[in-house]
């Protein structure tokens, strides 16, 4: 939940934040949305930054979502990219 207190500082550029699994998407959505954080979930041809953008992780992985996340670096708004559960990366079997 660090990247949520990042989203509140004053300048807080665009965090991205990409979740392994959706229901844990959708928790972490609410949650930022009931403490009044700028956040979105990106959804393909998504053009509009937020403090914090949420990806799942099938996104995150496509040309879109690179070239969307490319545009936020390009435009100087990306400041950090997390992996939520970034553990299961690697101890995942499928």
């Amino acid at each position: 939940m660090l990247f949520m207190a990042l989203a509140c500082l004053i300048d807080p550029g665009v965090t991205i934040v990409v979740v392994l699994y959706h229901a844990l998407l959708d928790n972490l959505l609410k949650t930022a949305k009931d403490a009044r954080i700028d956040c979105i979930e990106y959804r393909p041809r998504e053009q509009n930054p937020a403090a914090l953008v949420f990806v799942s992780a099938d996104f995150a992985g496509g040309s879109q979502f690179l070239s969307y996340a490319q545009l936020l670096s390009v435009k100087g708004v990306l400041r950090r990219v997390f992996v939520d559960e970034s553990h299961l990366t690697f101890t995942a079997s499928d």
